[in-house]
């Protein structure tokens, strides 16, 4: 089970993820991530637990701490974007790089949520 000091139950965690991302991606990850119909995330008598398997032992090597974001292209209801990061993967002589990756902002019922997850 999550610690209910994190998320006190289902809703306040379902209620964060559809305050950031759009409908298609919060469904998803509510209902269908990482594999459809086999949840990481599980409502359990209103309460949220994780499917500890998923979570695996990857390195994340991104530096966000200092990151630029551009408009790359706007409309009525779509922002396209790409931030800049940096990374510094493990190596015998690891290198600081630039970390580039694209997204967008999509309006919906007045809100602009994310598209899909950004790493």
């Amino acid at each position: 089970q999550v610690a209910p000091s994190v998320y006190p139950d289902w809703d306040s965690f379902e209620a964060y993820i559809r305050s950031v991302y759009c409908k298609e991606t919060a469904d998803m990850y509510l209902y269908n991530y990482p594999y459809e119909g086999d949840p990481k995330y599980i409502n359990q008598d209103g309460m949220l637990y994780v499917n500890m398997e998923y979570d695996g032992g990857k390195g994340y090597y991104v530096d966000w701490s200092d990151y630029q974001i551009e408009i790359t292209n706007k409309a009525d209801t779509r922002v396209d974007f790409k931030a800049t990061a940096t990374i510094e993967e493990p190596g015998d002589e690891p290198v600081m790089e630039p970390y580039e990756v694209t997204g967008a902002f999509v309006l919906e019922d007045g809100n602009w949520l994310l598209e899909q997850s950004v790493f």
